[in-house]
């Protein structure tokens, strides 16, 4: 991925009670947690309004429920 598309790191958002996909991330693959998003699973960002292109993305989850998920990276730099 590093070569084809020049990419630096890879970055993956994870729900914070989805303790299989965390472990296999972080423990696994040595993904670090880089932050927390709060309420990360509430809403959809809204791209017809102007302050949608300086807000950090907010996905829709199947079930919105406020959730925060761990904002996780991985360095392909070696």
């Amino acid at each position: 991925m590093s070569t084809i598309y020049r990419a630096a790191y890879v970055s993956l958002h994870v729900r914070r009670s989805n303790r299989a996909a965390l472990s296999l991330y972080r423990d696994t693959l040595g993904f670090t947690v880089k932050d927390i998003e709060k309420k990360y699973c509430e809403s959809v960002r809204d791209p017809s309004q102007p302050s949608a292109m300086c807000s950090p993305p907010i996905f829709a989850c199947a079930d919105a429920d406020g959730e925060d998920a761990y904002a996780m990276k991985l360095s392909l730099i070696q």
